[in-house]
């Protein structure tokens, strides 16, 4: 259902604001991808985990530094995976399609 109080209305045609892009902590690019992904977060990065689309890990890159890191891919099938992040104080997740 959507709230009429976050829309904005002019000549007819209706705006909703996107809240989602000033508080989103995570991006995943490209997406989808054909080998090599940046993560990009708000805080500081602990730990990136990598599971395929049944929830099993595959990939765990512990002690993880910065803000910005690049997940090479490649070597997995085509498909869907759960990248979870580990920064600050939020565990943040993101779908990506390997193709």
């Amino acid at each position: 259902m959507v709230s009429l109080a976050s829309s904005h209305f002019y000549d007819g045609i209706v705006w909703y604001e996107n809240q989602l892009s000033e508080n989103k902590k995570l991006n995943v690019f490209p997406n989808p991808t054909a080998d090599r992904v940046t993560i990009s977060t708000f805080d500081e990065m602990k730990m990136i985990k990598v599971f395929d689309a049944y929830g099993q890990e595959l990939q765990r890159l512990s002690n993880v530094e910065g803000k910005h890191q690049t997940l090479n891919l490649s070597f997995y099938a085509t498909g869907v995976y759960i990248i979870k992040v580990y920064a600050g104080h939020d565990e943040l997740s993101a779908k990506v399609v390997r193709r």
